[in-house]
Order: C-alpha cells, then structure tokens, then sequence
C-alpha cells in the first residue's frame, strides 16, 4: 500500500473515553515509550483528531467483496500517558460492491444501514500501543473491548452473514516513514500485513485490507502543535 495526499479523497488505511493502561504484544517489540509534543513526553491524556474527509475502501477478497466508503473522522481520539492511545473510528457513506468478474454494487448489502436516515456507517474502537520495529515506531491496534472492534450488520436480503464481526490486530505506520518523526499532523495508513505477519484484520473470519490514509492532529488546546510516538 503506498499512501497519498488527498487533495480531493484519496484511496491507499483505516476510538467511549478510557482510562486505563493498555498492554498488548506485536510480533515485533514491546513498547516502552510515550507520546511527545513539542519534543516532551505528554504527562496527561490528549486529543487527536482527523483534519479531513477520506474515502476508504474495506477489501475481503476471499468474500469477493469490498466496502467503499466515502468519509472517514475520528471521534473521541485519545493519546495516553506510557505510549496507549484510543480511538473510535467513523467510516460513513458506505457502499457495497462485489469485485468480480466486474466491480458491481450490491445496494443490499450497505453496512449498519438505517432506513430512516438513509445512512450506512461503520464504527470501530480501537486502542492502540506504540511498538519499534526495524528501528522505527508504528502503533499496533486492537479491539478496545473484547475481541471485536464492532459489529457490521446487513440486511436479510444480502448474501453475506446477517452479523459480521471485525476482528484481530493490524498496525499504522507514518506515511512520511516514521512515528517518530515530530510534526503538526501526520498521514497514516494501515502497515502491509507482510511486514507484520501476526497482525492481521478479520472480516466474516477472512482477511480484511483497509485501503486509505487519514491526516491525523492535535485537537483542543494543542492544535497546531508538533507531536510524534517515540517507542
């Protein structure tokens, strides 16, 4: 997956507030680090936010499926003290397509679909842990409650199960090459599962690719100011 700048909407990746210290393990390393802002470690929970809208694309090829959706922002992103951070991730305007022979729309199949809005959305929470792997720090996610990051639903007329679950780890890597890296916003984009073989995205128990990238910032009175993850 290579990341671009979206100047329009751009194709490439993919958090309820919790107080907590979050483990978890990537098949890389262990983080031991923290968020900064302006070359400092952060001694209190912060706010991140997405800057714009982004279409992302969820990929099952096994299912013969893709989601397309066409915004994306973050609600309730939080940075937390020893390298955690939280995020409740809203894909709105979401279309259905199978792939092949033909790209071809199911309107059937539109994800948590509500009739009286019209509207079709996916939500995930998710937390995350800042890891170093090969030098560089990315932030590994997984499910903030149990072992989904939420329910997709569809309705009875759609061939694909009525309740479908996303589940497992994946991680988000800096577009510009590393966490690390200070700036005012950063692009990030799910990491290839073939540099993180252990993280992998479920959807209907088959893998699922999220294809985008998202400008992420400080929000609340840090706007505007530089941060990283140093792991």
């Amino acid at each position: 997956m290579r990341c671009k700048m979206h100047n329009l909407k751009s194709l490439g990746l993919l958090f309820s507030v919790a107080l907590c210290l979050m483990a978890a393990t990537a098949s890389s390393a262990q983080a031991t680090g923290n968020w900064r802002i302006e070359g400092a470690n952060i001694a209190a929970e912060k706010t991140i936010v997405s800057e714009e809208d982004t279409m992302f694309k969820f990929v099952v090829t096994a299912d013969n499926v893709e989601i397309l959706c066409n915004e994306f922002s973050i609600d309730s992103g939080k940075l937390f003290v020893s390298a955690a951070s939280l995020m409740r991730m809203l894909f709105r305007e979401c279309s259905t397509f199978s792939i092949t022979p033909a790209l071809k729309e199911l309107p059937e199949c539109k994800p948590n679909f509500n009739p009286e809005t019209g509207t079709s959305e996916i939500v995930m929470l998710a937390k995350g842990l800042l890891i170093l792997h090969n030098n560089k720090t990315y932030n590994l996610m997984s499910p903030d409650v149990g072992s989904s990051y939420g329910n997709v639903l569809f309705l009875p007329e759609c061939p694909l199960p009525g309740v479908v679950k996303i589940e497992g780890t994946f991680v988000l890597k800096d577009c510009a090459g590393d966490l690390a890296t200070e700036a005012v916003r950063h692009l990030v984009e799910q990491a290839a599962t073939t540099l993180f073989t252990s993280d992998v995205l479920k959807f209907n128990n088959q893998v699922l690719k999220i294809e985008g990238s998202a400008w992420l910032k400080l929000g609340g009175g840090d706007a505007g100011k530089v941060w990283s993850g140093l792991s």
